[in-house]
């Protein structure tokens, strides 16, 4: 296999940065360290660059002198999408590119999290661990707070915690709690038998869903959830590649790195719950794959997630959200670095396992 090329797809800026090293999530090393390990080479290009038919595109490979350099090389059958595509016709260039004999995994990696959760309630063996979610608009919220003491409300869409509100019953209403974008700060609204004005608003501008809010477990008096990074491995199989744990910043509802949430290695906020380090992870780590099964039988092409999982008192995991293009960086946040470097590796695997079936 050597001198064989697996594609890594990034988007324009991050195909901008690879000269300065300065790119981001996306750790190169890791993938060139795979990539002596299988006996392959990582080459970094556009979707803009590949053009069906041709048989040769320009990437950017290392040299021997540890440069990345542009070169023209042989376009390669096997691709690792790390990009965001959102138009139809970049989309559709994709599937052109699979249809022209390029497999391209994680072809999407963008979709709706209603779209998710209910292809994984449409079996019941998930059933237990998927709190009640619905499509937000004023009927469904409503009914949903008769039943539940805490509601979360966020796009469709989107990640890293923007969007995000939550609803608390009181005793003489609801309270509706939103983090200005302008200001940073969180803005509370109470109200009665209708939504207030401006959540009115927000739900007819784009997408949204209502979710029961799960009583999390707590570490420092903030609620925590679980990072969990699935994905197709060297032998063609789903593995559970890590784990880690994400805790609000005080007084927060969201725990996202991105607004004030810090990592931890899980480990740390077991103990602290007094939950079983074993047990715990044989639970998350079962769900995981099983779920993950679930999903790659509905949509073709999924290979690298990360789910939000979170954890009940009991230490009973709870399903949240699936991300499939997991940013991995927070695994070097909890400087859990052996982990996240089989975050990159572990693909780079799964690429080489494709490309040696393709070759026969």
């Amino acid at each position: 296999m050597n001198n064989s090329y697996i594609g890594i797809l990034v988007n324009n800026e991050t195909f901008r940065t690879i000269p300065s090293g300065r790119t981001g999530f996306e750790h190169l090393p890791f993938y060139e360290e795979a990539g002596k390990e299988y006996g392959i080479i990582p080459c970094f290009l556009r979707l803009q660059d590949i053009v069906p038919g041709e048989r040769t595109v320009r990437a950017y490979v290392k040299n021997k002198s540890n440069h990345y350099v542009k070169k023209l090389v042989p376009v390669p059958k096997v691709i690792h999408n790390r990009a965001i595509f959102r138009t139809v016709p970049h989309n559709k260039k994709i599937q052109q590119l699979i249809d022209g004999g390029i497999i391209i995994f994680n072809k999407r990696n963008r979709y709706s999290k209603l779209e998710i959760h209910e292809l994984l309630s449409q079996k019941s063996e998930f059933l237990p661990h998927l709190p009640m979610t619905m499509k937000a608009n004023q009927k469904n919220i409503l009914q949903m707070l008769k039943r539940c003491d805490s509601l979360i409300v966020k796009p469709e869409r989107g990640g890293l915690g923007n969007g995000v509100m939550l609803i608390n019953k009181m005793e003489d209403g609801y309270l509706w709690t939103f983090r200005n974008r302008k200001t940073g700060k969180y803005n509370r609204t109470l109200f009665g038998k209708e939504l207030p004005k401006e959540l009115a608003r927000l739900l007819s501008k784009r997408p949204y869903l209502v979710q029961e809010r799960i009583s999390l477990a707590t570490f420092q008096g903030n609620p925590f959830d679980l990072r969990v990074s699935v994905q197709m491995n060297g032998s063609g199989r789903w593995q559970v590649t890590g784990m880690v744990g994400k805790v609000a910043s005080d007084g927060n509802y969201v725990t996202n790195i991105a607004m004030g949430g810090k990592a931890y290695p899980l480990d740390i906020l077991l103990k602290k719950n007094n939950l079983n380090k074993a047990k715990v992870y044989k639970a998350v780590e079962n769900f995981s794959i099983r779920a993950a099964k679930r999903l790659s039988a509905q949509i073709e092409g999924l290979s690298d997630l990360g789910f939000d999982i979170g954890l009940t008192g009991e230490g009973f995991p709870m399903f949240i959200e699936c991300n499939a293009r997991d940013h991995r960086i927070t695994f070097k946040n909890a400087k859990l670095e052996s982990v996240w470097r089989a975050t990159h590796t572990t693909p780079m695997g799964y690429a080489s396992f494709l490309l040696k079936n393709v070759k026969g």
